[in-house]
């Protein structure tokens, strides 16, 4: 659904932006100190599902939003 809405959306896109850091915290898992809750399985197609929704995001809009790129090639090199 966020997806859906980030497409649709400039003020949504802002806002997500806006705290980039604590969406990746909550959907890919970036803070080891903050694991994603179990069952691991659903975890693990959180994690997956939302690493392919930013690389579509940053395809699309990646020249647009700094952060938003920042945030792709951080994953890039954390997530290999």
């Amino acid at each position: 659904m966020a997806s859906e809405i980030f497409s649709r959306s400039h003020h949504f896109r802002d806002l997500l932006i806006t705290n980039f850091q604590e969406f990746l915290e909550l959907t890919v898992e970036t803070d080891t100190e903050q694991p994603l809750p179990p069952p691991k399985e659903v975890a693990r197609k959180l994690r997956t599902l939302a690493i392919q929704t930013v690389q579509s995001w940053h395809a699309t809009y990646g020249e647009a939003y700094k952060k938003l790129s920042l945030g792709y090639h951080f994953l890039k090199q954390i997530k290999k």
